[in-house]
């Protein structure tokens, strides 16, 4: 624990250093600025110069989203504070917490990185497994592109924290723990619909193995309680302001067009999240879908035969296969509901408790197939992921902005050869992911505080 508490604090100084280092311009146009421009904001207008990068303040860091969790923090849901019932599409748990530490918003980077760490030893504690390189693990998450999100005033960090606990107590068999983690969940993000659903796919996923019906529909009962509790609490919560009704942030929704269509070309504001996004969709969606279908397919058609030991019906299992029907769902919501954006993808799925979960166990599955096996499907997919964004209308060239990506296919490329870590190549090559992400992490938090292109 010590050394995994050490990790998480030495990755914290390093982007503050790289981040206060390349603030100066001889450092920068010496290393960064050699092949690399920044995101600027003059005026409303956006665009990439070659200079240092912007010191942090009060103001600057609130953007996008955060101005929103910061006027729910000073306001409540005030209408005309806010300009329009947008605001009640945001959440009130993460403002609360913001409002009862008293911290200005710069504040906030510490504390959504402490809770980021505490949800991270938690769910390492929670799916430690046997495998070689637990400590490893460690390294890789913070070699994930989209660790900057955990340094922005959003709800991811609070989101995963209250996940982390609902887990815990879902796999040690504590429901009061695992319902107070799923009712602040429900508090934090709305993630009634999508958690529901991933619940209901997961009964009926084990459903078909143990065919006990009633245990099912029990259980289902039992893990839905705390999330619909939790959505008319913040129901509740909005209708105690002038023009709040309720159910309201259901209604706002409007203001986001999400209609069921086709999607038409990808596409996505940002070169940063448009190249994550495209690794998500080949490395993490496809694979998690195919597993899923070939399960299934074994499951319903090929039932006398010995079943491998992650049909079972165990918490750990469980909460596995919650994982991956949630950012499955995430993944078909985003593709038909935003019409061919890809716009948030990778923080939904890769900064949420469910792809955490899978990060710290599912190794246990994946080391039972080949090397070979494993270095061709990765092989494949991650060419396609490359092939895409080059073909795509919306990138052309390669430059720094699409480090996300490369980036992305070396963490995961670690995670899937665990079972190599004992090897020099390995260590240095995973040592060298994580340098290089220190630079890509403050590159994303200068782009946020300078109002670029949003990534996120």
């Amino acid at each position: 624990m010590r050394n995994n508490i050490l990790i998480l604090l030495t990755f914290f100084a390093a982007f503050w250093a790289a981040f206060l280092l390349l603030q100066n311009s001889t450092t920068y146009n010496s290393t960064l600025g050699k092949f690399a421009d920044n995101w600027v904001n003059n005026e409303g207008k956006r665009q990439l110069v070659n200079e240092p990068f912007q010191q942090v303040n009060n103001t600057n860091y609130l953007q996008w989203d955060g101005v929103h969790y910061h006027l729910i923090k000073e306001h409540g849901y005030d209408i005309k504070k806010a300009g329009g019932d947008y605001i009640f599409a945001f959440f009130p748990f993460f403002p609360f917490l913001w409002k009862i530490t008293a911290l200005p918003p710069v504040g906030v980077i510490f504390m959504n990185y402490f809770m980021f760490a505490i949800a991270l030893l938690i769910l390492y504690k929670t799916f430690q497994t046997d495998i070689p390189s637990k400590i490893n693990l460690l390294f890789i998450i913070v070699s994930l592109p989209s660790i900057a999100v955990f340094f922005i005033p959003y709800t991811e960090a609070t989101f995963l924290l209250v996940g982390a606990i609902g887990f815990y107590g879902m796999v040690k068999n504590k429901y009061w723990l695992f319902f107070i983690g799923f009712f602040l969940c429900a508090l934090t993000k709305p993630s009634y619909t999508f958690l529901f659903l991933a619940i209901l796919g997961t009964e009926v996923f084990f459903l078909i193995q143990h065919k006990k019906t009633t245990q099912a529909l029990r259980s289902t009962l039992l893990k839905a309680l705390p999330l619909i509790l939790g959505t008319l609490t913040v129901s509740s919560i909005q209708y105690s302001f002038e023009e709040g009704t309720p159910m309201k942030f259901v209604e706002v929704q409007k203001y986001w067009n999400h209609v069921f269509s086709l999607p038409s070309g990808l596409r996505d504001w940002s070169h940063e999240g448009f190249g994550i996004s495209l690794g998500v969709i080949f490395l993490i969606v496809v694979p998690l879908t195919t597993i899923f279908l070939k399960t299934t397919y074994t499951k319903l058609f090929q039932a006398n035969k010995s079943l491998p030991n992650y049909f079972d019906y165990t918490p750990k299992n469980y909460v596995q296969v919650l994982s991956a029907f949630y950012l499955i769902g995430i993944f078909l919501f985003i593709v038909f509901f935003q019409g061919g954006s890809l716009h948030g993808l990778s923080r939904y799925v890769l900064c949420t408790p469910f792809f955490f979960a899978l990060l710290l166990y599912a190794f246990s599955y994946i080391k039972k197939t080949t090397k070979s096996s494993r270095v061709l499907y990765f092989c494949i997919l991650s060419l396609l992921a490359m092939l895409t964004m080059g073909f795509a209308g919306y990138s052309s060239g390669l430059n720094f902005s699409d480090m996300g990506l490369f980036l992305l296919i070396a963490s995961l490329f670690f995670w899937l050869f665990q079972d190599q870590s004992h090897t020099k190549l390995y260590k240095r090559g995973l040592l060298l992911t994580v340098f290089l992400n220190v630079i890509w992490t403050s590159y994303l938090f200068n782009t946020y505080i300078a109002n670029g292109w949003i990534y996120t």
